[in-house]
């Protein structure tokens, strides 16, 4: 969530004026994700939360968000046990953000930057694991002609002519390896889904994702150009918010431009 925010935060801020009605479409999605951050640092003084629920249980588990009855258990780095890789994405996901909000809402801003200055001193102080990660810098001069090409591999400009952008274009993945888009929804069916249901009868099976994920972009195709639209080949038929939130400033940018 950290690098999401980060990634969406600098492509705002370098090409914020060219995404017209959507600006602040782009603002409430890093405001989501920042007032989540602040929540996980409302305890800095003693740990600093990065996650819940446990991966190896949940990833067992397809079904909807809804229905989720998984233990929910909440990880956590401190002084004792660090985490300078998380902490520190996570202050420069709020010092970034902190700068799209500059003008539009100043107090805001300066709760996001206060926050990130206490963020990434607890990473400094209480060095851990991937430490020498800290430090990295965003360049924003990635929009380039080799840019170009690789928009319009990943909108269809591609040996199969897919496109990998959910719901655009003619050709695009049709089972993508989403719970919220393979599921039926609570309209469509009010029943309880359990998880082995959920395995059994939706993420095995043959048919199209009822619910179509529009925007969403999958991993891609493999080395040699290849695409297998299977639902239970996560690395390349999920869609993750990192994955949108890269490429939300490039588009931007092109957009004037074609």
């Amino acid at each position: 969530m950290a690098f999401t925010t980060t990634m969406l935060s600098w492509g705002t801020l370098e090409y914020g004026k060219k995404m017209g009605a959507q600006l602040n479409d782009a603002k409430d999605a890093i405001c989501w994700a920042t007032d989540y951050l602040l929540k996980c640092t409302n305890d800095m003084s003693e740990r600093f939360y990065i996650g819940v629920g446990d991966p190896n249980i949940d990833h067992k588990c397809w079904g909807r968000p809804e229905d989720m009855d998984t233990t929910r258990t909440v990880y956590s780095v401190s002084p004792e046990n660090p985490g300078s890789d998380v902490a520190g994405e996570t202050a420069a996901a709020m010092a970034a953000a902190s700068l799209v909000f500059r003008k539009s809402d100043p107090q805001y801003s300066e709760l996001l930057e206060k926050t990130a200055q206490k963020v990434f001193q607890f990473a400094l102080q209480y060095e851990g694991a991937y430490s020498d990660s800290l430090g990295y810098e965003f360049c924003p001069s990635y929009c380039s002609n080799s840019s170009t090409y690789k928009i319009d591999y990943i909108l269809g400009e591609n040996p199969l002519k897919m496109s990998y952008m959910i719901g655009y274009g003619p050709n695009f993945p049709k089972k993508i390896h989403h719970r919220g888009s393979s599921l039926p929804s609570i309209a469509a069916h009010p029943q309880h889904i359990g998880c082995e249901e959920g395995n059994q009868q939706f993420f095995n099976s043959p048919n199209p994702n009822p619910n179509l994920l529009v925007g969403a972009i999958v991993g891609g195709p493999n080395q040699n150009d290849e695409y297998a639209d299977d639902r239970a080949d996560y690395n390349h038929s999920e869609p993750a918010t990192y994955i949108n939130a890269a490429i939300v400033g490039t588009l931007a940018y092109f957009s004037d431009l074609h």
